[in-house]
């Protein structure tokens, strides 16, 4: 069990850390999140000033569709 949680928090969270960095992220992930953010604007009519307020919107958004 021991062996599977070093694994985990090595590879898995360890490595996404360093996959997510801004400073260390390959350029094709980069580009490919910048799209996606692009689709994101566009699709909600908006021009999002960053991750954390389009996020946030995202979730105001899915708090009023389960809420009902």
């Amino acid at each position: 069990m021991r062996k599977n949680f070093w694994r985990w928090l090595v590879v898995d969270v360890l490595g996404l850390a360093i996959l997510y960095n801004p400073e260390t992220m390959p350029p094709d992930l980069l580009k490919a999140h910048q799209h996606l953010d692009a689709l994101v604007d566009k699709a909600y009519g908006k021009k999002f000033a960053n991750d954390a307020e389009r996020v946030a919107h995202l979730f105001d958004l899915y708090a009023a569709a389960v809420k009902g």
